[in-house]
């Protein structure tokens, strides 16, 4: 249970005590052959034995080509069980040879570290009744992480070579080139009344109450309405150390996600209606390495969805994140915590919008609502509700307004106050600024000169005079 562990490495030296120095490559003897010969003549009897013994080199290191192979390794260890011996007491234990292994390269750093003050690099697991799988989500996304020693005449130094986002990048594109991940789903009515009611809105279409009732089949999808349906699977042990699904995630160390912007295209006249099968399409579009302006690497993911119902290819939707490297220790500068205790419920109000202009909308989310979108999106990202999370490991005075709860209201916004009876064909978006709970915003829309200009509408999403999200509607 507490192998690999950080109390177990520096409460109890479990090492080896043969005093076997450590070599790059050992002799391994793979055959033994043995024979004889005996001849007559008028002399004497001659008898000749023979033997002969194959040796062969072996490397005791072992290089890995890809993130796959490594990651097959990590859990072939994870299978294979080793022995521990006490020799002074008589006890042995069965133990899974991940979780020894891992003890063992953090109590060989602790035998070799040259200063007191260096930091062990490599993953510790936490403690578990499953020690084979603690130490494989520990060890699966740092096969990057290399220790490197070297010494000079006055003196020995450290260095610590980590993915660059430039690596990651690569990485992410070597492993999704080609595949397209396929899954299919029942449009199911119950999860659209959800969201509607998450929203506020007891109305999910001019006349079309759902307080207590789901929608029929065949009702349309409202745009962006979709982002409830294909969530992601997989086990809680699946996901990332901040609760995110990993399936398009950059490896460590650029383990924060943000939701960059993106772009949905409707296909009329095809549309997503309630009680259809629909397939889900998606596939890696790009992985860049890119930089923040205060010089930090990140990595940018681009990632496109396609939905097919039986009307053909209803939305072409196109989704950004942004991965950023881990805090430092883990831990980020204290923020002052947002007093969640006086929010009450979540508000929506449009505020007139004076000189003829668009009515702008104002908005105010609090934990609870944005635990519910959390969970009809099966989303696990600790940032969303997680308060000691959002302050402590990731900076935020509190929890994260969804960058996919914004967008679905930019297009609620859009349709009941700017759309009138037009159809969205597209819309562009990106996220700027975080908004949290208890934070008051408001939405307003640009004003088109003429509707025959084609000049899309700007919606706009600000704090203050700060813009938090920005987006682009073009429509009929």
């Amino acid at each position: 249970m507490m192998l690999g562990t950080s109390s177990l490495v520096k409460t109890h030296k479990l090492t080896w005590t043969t005093g076997i120095p450590s070599r790059r490559r050992t002799a391994h003897r793979e055959g033994f052959e043995g024979g004889g010969q005996i001849s007559f003549s008028l002399g004497p009897i001659n008898i000749a034995p023979q033997a002969m013994s194959t040796w062969r080199f072996h490397s005791n290191v072992q290089k890995y080509q890809a993130p796959d192979q490594y990651r097959q390794a990590v859990r072939l260890g994870a299978r294979k069980v080793a022995t521990i011996v006490d020799t002074k007491s008589k006890q042995a234990w069965l133990v899974p040879m991940i979780s020894l292994a891992l003890h063992l390269c953090h109590r060989y750093f602790q035998e070799v570290k040259l200063r007191e003050e260096l930091d062990d690099p490599i993953p510790f697991a936490e403690p578990s009744p499953d020690g084979a799988s603690a130490a494989v989500r520990a060890l699966e996304g740092n096969g990057d992480v290399n220790q490197i020693w070297r010494r000079s005449v006055q003196r020995q130094q450290r260095r610590q070579l980590t993915t660059s986002a430039q690596d990651a990048a690569e990485q992410m594109r070597h492993t999704f080139r080609d595949r397209v991940i396929t899954r299919r789903q029942i449009l199911d009515g119950n999860q659209l009344q959800k969201l509607s009611l998450t929203l506020g809105r007891t109305h999910l279409h001019p006349g079309l109450d759902v307080s207590e009732t789901p929608p029929p089949n065949g009702t349309p999808l409202p745009p962006g309405y979709h982002l409830v349906y294909f969530t992601p699977n997989g086990t809680e042990r699946e996901l990332g150390p901040d609760g995110t699904d990993r399936t398009f995630n950059a490896p460590a160390p650029f383990t924060r996600r943000m939701w960059a912007g993106g772009r949905m295209t409707w296909k009329a006249p095809a549309q997503l209606r309630v009680g259809q099968q629909v397939e889900e399409r998606t596939r890696l579009l790009t992985a860049a390495a890119k930089k923040r302006l205060d010089g930090e690497e990140m990595v940018l993911v681009e990632v496109e969805k396609e939905f097919w119902g039986p009307e053909g290819l209803a939305l072409v939707d196109e989704r950004s994140w942004a991965f950023l490297p881990a805090m430092v220790n883990g831990l980020a500068s204290p923020r002052p915590a947002l007093d969640t205790t006086v929010l009450g419920p979540s508000t929506v109000e449009d505020l007139d919008g004076g000189d003829g202009g668009y009515p702008s909308r104002q908005f105010r989310w609090s934990p609870v609502g944005l635990f519910r979108f959390s969970a009809l999106t099966f989303n696990g990202h600790k940032i969303h509700y997680d308060g000691s999370w959002a302050r402590s490991v990731e900076g935020h005075p509190g929890p994260v307004v969804h960058g996919p709860l914004n967008l679905i209201n930019m297009l609620d916004y859009w349709r009941d106050v700017c759309g009138g009876p037009g159809a969205v064909n597209e819309i562009r978006y990106r996220a700027m600024a975080p908004l949290h709970t208890g934070d008051t915003y408001q939405m307003s829309a640009q004003k088109r000169v003429g509707p025959a200009d084609g000049k899309p509408f700007t919606i706009l999403v600000q704090k203050g005079n700060v813009v938090c999200m920005k987006s682009t509607i073009v429509a009929d």
